[in-house]
Order: structure tokens, then C-alpha cells, then sequence
């Protein structure tokens, strides 16, 4: 038997784009780990996350957050941590909550989009169904939405907007992105 080799691909291949006022771009190194604990186990699971990350559990549609790390609340009993490096080994993690909770790794069955800039909320509000505004959508809310016709789910950071769709409408997706960008220009 020959020698396989296996080399890892993003979606998107690295996809990137830049715009006068705002870019558009492919997250490829992003881990993503789905937590589902029950009611009465989210105060081990947030231990775990303390422990781990110093993150708590968060509310629905909020985040906790430190320098590289965010845990997404996405539904009472569902989070999702995001590490925007891929440096962290959530294996230890993983292990010790897996005793409580549901841990399933979705690294490979999302894929990540990063739009920043100041003219980004003129790209988005014209794709995106809810309210973007800070007033309304603060620095780390999140929610699950509707982007012309795919599910996705925006994580609000400092100056940036998160976007995780499903990676097999990955470029239906970026073209929903690139097609309201020519618009604004």
C-alpha cells in the first residue's frame, strides 16, 4: 500500500477580500467546540470552563470572552467555544466535561467568516434580518439568524462581526457577503 497524505483544507481556501471601509474574510483557524450540559450540570461545566479558560457560562445570546477565547450561549442548555487562535488544547477540557456533558468537536462543519471595518453594518444590514446596531446588538451578543436563505449564527466582537454558517453552503454563503459588499461600494 502506497503512502497517503492527508493535508487539511478549509472551506473556502483562505478566502479573503478587502473593500474601502470593511473586509471580508475566510477564519480558517478558528476551533470550535460544541457543550450541551443538562440544567443541573451547567454549574460543573462552568467550573470546567473557569478552570480551563476562565470562562463562565453564558446567558443566551451573550458571551464570555478572554483574550482568545469566547464561549458563544446559543441556547439554555448549548454553548459553543470558539477559540480564534486554534492554540488551545481542549482536550483536557473535552475530557473532563464529557463525564456531565455532550462535547462535540465542530471545527470542520462550520465555516468562519470575519467581516470588519467602519462601512461593515452597511453590508450586513442589507443580509441580516436583526438589528446590528450597538444600541441593540452590543459587543459580545450573539444569534442565531437568517443571511438571504442560510442559518447563521454572528458573534458581535470589538470591532468585527464573527459568521458561522454551515461549511456546506460555505460559498453560497460568501457570495451572499460579496454580493451585498458591491452593493455598498
Amino acid at each position: 500500500m502506497g503512502n497517503i497524505s492527508l493535508k487539511a483544507r478549509s472551506a473556502l481556501n483562505g478566502a479573503s477580500f478587502d473593500y474601502e471601509g470593511f473586509s471580508i474574510r475566510e477564519r480558517a483557524d478558528i476551533k470550535l467546540l460544541s457543550i450541551a450540559a443538562a440544567s443541573d450540570q451547567q454549574t460543573v461545566a462552568s467550573g470546567e470552563l473557569k478552570a480551563h479558560c476562565g470562562l463562565s457560562w453564558p446567558a443566551i445570546t451573550q458571551s464570555t470572552s478572554s483574550s482568545d477565547t469566547h464561549c458563544l450561549g446559543l441556547q439554555s442548555e448549548q454553548v459553543f467555544l470558539l477559540s480564534l487562535h486554534n492554540d488551545k488544547d481542549h482536550a483536557t477540557l473535552a475530557k473532563k466535561l464529557a463525564e456531565k456533558t455532550v462535547v462535540t468537536d465542530q471545527s470542520d462543519s462550520w465555516v468562519t467568516l470575519e467581516i470588519s471595518g467602519l462601512r461593515t453594518l452597511d453590508v450586513l444590514e442589507r443580509i441580516c434580518p436583526i438589528d446590528l446596531n450597538e444600541g441593540t446588538f452590543s459587543v459580545g451578543s450573539v444569534a442565531r439568524t437568517t443571511m438571504e436563505h442560510l442559518n447563521v449564527i454572528i458573534f458581535r466582537q470589538k470591532q468585527s462581526y464573527i459568521l458561522l454558517s454551515a461549511r456546506s453552503s460555505a460559498t453560497s454563503f460568501l457570495h451572499s457577503l460579496t454580493q451585498s459588499a458591491e452593493f455598498v461600494i
